[in-house]
C-alpha cells in the first residue's frame, strides 16, 4: 500500500511538471523565425558581370523600412540596382548613388511582407584590376517597421563576390654552376583553363 502511494505521488509530480513545461515546448515548436536580411553571394572572373540579390527571410510583421548596402569598390563597379519582387506592391525607391560604394533601398507598404523574398537586385562588373579573393557586399545599416510604424528588429547576413582567377607559380631550386636544374610551372585557382599562353623570363646566367 505504501509502495502504491509512492508511485502515485511520483506520477502526479511528473504530470505537474509536464503541464508546466507544455507552454515552453509549444512556444518552441510553433514560434516563427526572426526576420533576416541576407546578401546572397556570387562569383566570376575579372571583367564579368554578376548579380547579387538582397533577400528578406521570415519577414514577419515588416511592412516598410530602409537599408544600405556597402560593397568593395576597389574590386566591383555598380552597373545597376533595382527593387525586387518582394516590394513590387509597395512604394519603393532605390538610390544607387547613396555613396561612392553604397546603395540604399527605401520602401513602404500597407501590409506586411509575410512571405519575404528579394528586396533588391544589384548588378556589378568585376574590375579588370580586381585582386583575387572575396569582395565584400554587406549591410551597412537597416531599419524596419510594421504597418503601425513600430520598429521591427532583424538580423543581417553579409555576402561577397568571389573574384576567380588562375595563379601561376614557378618552383625554386638551388644548384651549382654548370649543373642542370628542372623547375616546375604550376597553375592553381578556382578556374580550369582549357588553353592560353604565358612567357617565362629567366636570367641568362
Amino acid at each position: 500500500m505504501v509502495s502504491d502511494m509512492k508511485e502515485i505521488r511520483k506520477l502526479v509530480a511528473a504530470l505537474c511538471c509536464a503541464i508546466l513545461l507544455l507552454p515552453c515546448i509549444a512556444g518552441t515548436a510553433f514560434a516563427a523565425g526572426s526576420p533576416e536580411l541576407t546578401v546572397e553571394s556570387a562569383g566570376g572572373r575579372r571583367g564579368d558581370t554578376v548579380t547579387v540579390t538582397v533577400s528578406l527571410r521570415e519577414a514577419g510583421e515588416i511592412a516598410g523600412g530602409n537599408f544600405t548596402i556597402q560593397y568593395d569598390a576597389t574590386r566591383l563597379t555598380l552597373v545597376s540596382a533595382e527593387a525586387g519582387e518582394a516590394v513590387s506592391g509597395s512604394m519603393a525607391t532605390v538610390n544607387p548613388n547613396y555613396g561612392a560604394d553604397k546603395v540604399r533601398l527605401t520602401f513602404a507598404g500597407t501590409s506586411s511582407l509575410t512571405g519575404g523574398g528579394v528586396l533588391l537586385a544589384m548588378t556589378f562588373r568585376i574590375r579588370e584590376d580586381a585582386a583575387q579573393g572575396e569582395a565584400a557586399v554587406e549591410v551597412a545599416e537597416s531599419r524596419f517597421y510594421d504597418v503601425n510604424g513600430r520598429p521591427v528588429s532583424a538580423t543581417t547576413e553579409a555576402g561577397c563576390v568571389t573574384v576567380e582567377a588562375v595563379q601561376i607559380a614557378i618552383s625554386s631550386e638551388e644548384c651549382l654552376p654548370g649543373q642542370a636544374v628542372s623547375l616546375a610551372v604550376e597553375l592553381s585557382g578556382s578556374l580550369r583553363p582549357a588553353g592560353g599562353e604565358f612567357e617565362i623570363h629567366y636570367n641568362p646566367r
